[in-house]
């Protein structure tokens, strides 16, 4: 059994606090995404 969690979890702090972590200037995505050559 897995349990399934959402963003709103505490855990995460909610959309206003993941996006800018793992989406925005220097987060996570620009740490790992290299752009097609």
């Amino acid at each position: 059994e897995i349990k399934l969690i959402t963003i709103d979890d505490p855990l995460f702090g909610g959309w206003k606090k993941a996006q800018p972590y793992h989406f925005g200037d220097g987060g996570i995505f620009d740490q790992i995404y290299k752009p097609a050559q």
